[in-house]
């Protein structure tokens, strides 16, 4: 189900998902996260869960109603994604 209306808003979020799984993508210098850009940047805030979207612990580089935001939450659902995971790695190597 989609997350968002907008079509750009909600390809922006798909596509910045999709270069996250990808660790020779431009999101990743040397299989580390890359921050160097602005919608980068806002991803990442939003995979480290330092940051809030709003409020004192707001990213700088997170503006509600924005692009940047999109990416923000993209970074969110990727940090949901990687924990369920290895829940889902940790569960298995238990059981066998």
């Amino acid at each position: 189900m989609p997350r968002y209306k907008n079509p750009q808003w909600q390809k922006l979020y798909d596509n910045m998902l999709f270069l996250a799984g990808d660790k020779s993508s431009e999101m990743y210098h040397e299989g580390e996260p890359r921050r160097g850009a602005g919608h980068r940047a806002a991803f990442w805030d939003g995979f480290s869960g330092k940051f809030d979207f709003t409020g004192p612990k707001r990213s700088a580089h997170v503006i509600p109603g924005t692009m940047s935001a999109v990416c923000f939450m993209a970074g969110r659902e990727f940090a949901r994604r990687v924990k369920k995971a290895a829940k889902a790695t940790e569960r298995n190597a238990d059981a066998g």
